[in-house]
């Protein structure tokens, strides 16, 4: 007898999962979003010969109050997203809290190849520009090209904590 229990059990669940599939519907006053079209790739959507781009940065942040800070060492990455095409970085400058000028990181033009990135790296021990430091940077190329990605990491570690993030560039003036 106690063996036919399960047996009955596993035909019961056999037979119920054997009816008619329902249809579900939804409120009216439940509105149904339509898919939406894909969006385009940010960044490299943009087809352009040439921009500046601000590129905030951090190289302290404060902690518990404004009296603490943990620095930071800042990289700046110029990335050419650009699969065919080369672009050039004209200039890179680094800037401090109140905007004056602390640096220029390049002489002359550098050519970043199709999918390459040039980098800059601002020292973990590097106060000079105050904690709230920005980048300049321009650059071109010698047809349309896809726009670059352009963006700093942040990131510091003491013992077995670490803090790290990142900001983005933004386009302020096209060449």
């Amino acid at each position: 007898m106690l063996r036919l229990i399960p047996v009955v059990l596993i035909l019961t669940l056999l037979v119920a999962c054997q009816g008619e599939p329902t249809e579900k519907t939804v409120p009216e006053s439940v509105a149904v979003a339509e898919p939406h079209p894909a969006l385009p790739l940010i960044p490299g959507d943009d087809v352009v010969t040439g921009q500046t781009i601000y590129v905030p940065a951090f190289s302290s942040i404060y902690t518990r109050d404004d009296q603490r800070t943990a620095q930071l060492a800042v990289t700046l990455s110029v990335r050419n997203v650009d699969t065919q095409r080369s672009i050039q970085v004209r200039t890179v400058n680094y800037h401090a809290t109140d905007g004056t000028l602390v640096r220029s990181y390049i002489e002359k033009p550098q050519t970043i190849p199709p999918l390459g990135v040039l980098e800059f790296v601002v020292k973990e021990q590097d106060i000079s520009g105050g904690s709230s430091v920005s980048f300049l940077v321009q650059w071109t190329a010698a047809t349309t090209v896809s726009a670059p990605l352009v963006e700093t990491v942040m990131i510091a570690t003491s013992h077995s904590q670490g803090l790290s993030f990142t900001e983005r560039g933004v386009v302020v003036d096209q060449l």
